[in-house]
């Protein structure tokens, strides 16, 4: 079964795109010292340094680390439900970081909405978090979910969130007046 991953890794100026077979919808984007790559794949023995290499370190001597799918609208069931079927695409990566204290309240809200089966949003977004760090994926233009699931939790044992998730729990940035940020297309 195809899978979603998304990387973070430490921006060299030095670092090479290897060509590898099985690896799709490949993205890569920086923003300040960090480097972003998602990709999908059905290759299990694919690492993120086979794709990019010549990457610095974190201090524990890794060169990538997974960040985790905490949201999506919809999740490849299949190949021929996953493929792109508007063309040309546009990707885009925004980052920004939640207040350590509201990660779960976060997590847990999108949990709800993504049980809710909101099918007017692009079935191919995603959010990822890496501790507090969170990285939304979109393409554009959008496609919308073609399929009809029931949540498996009824709506009424789930709260709402009432005012704005995103600016009410988010770190305030020193020299930009919003919540995400855009992050810069490598490729």
């Amino acid at each position: 079964m195809l899978e979603r991953y998304m990387y973070i890794g430490y921006y060299n100026e030095g670092f090479k795109i290897n060509e590898i077979y099985g690896i799709e919808n490949l993205s890569v984007y920086a923003f300040g010292d960090m480097l972003f790559m998602y990709f999908e794949t059905e290759e299990k023995s694919v690492k993120p340094e086979d794709i990019i290499s010549e990457m610095k370190e974190f201090p524990n001597g890794e060169k990538w680390i997974r960040m985790m799918n905490i949201f999506h609208y919809e999740k490849p069931v299949s190949h021929e439900f996953w493929k792109r079927k508007v063309y040309p695409k546009e990707t885009q990566m925004r980052i920004v970081y939640l207040k350590p204290e509201k990660v779960s309240e976060y997590i847990f809200y999108h949990y709800k909405m993504q049980e809710e089966k909101h099918p007017k949003y692009d079935k191919f977004g995603s959010i990822f978090i890496h501790r507090n760090m969170l990285v939304m994926y979109n393409e554009y233009p959008e496609e919308h979910a073609e399929i009809d699931i029931e949540p498996s939790i009824p709506e009424n044992n789930l709260p709402n969130y009432v005012g704005n998730i995103i600016k009410d729990l988010s770190v305030e940035w020193d020299d930009f007046d919003g919540c995400w940020r855009d992050c810069r297309k490598i490729i």
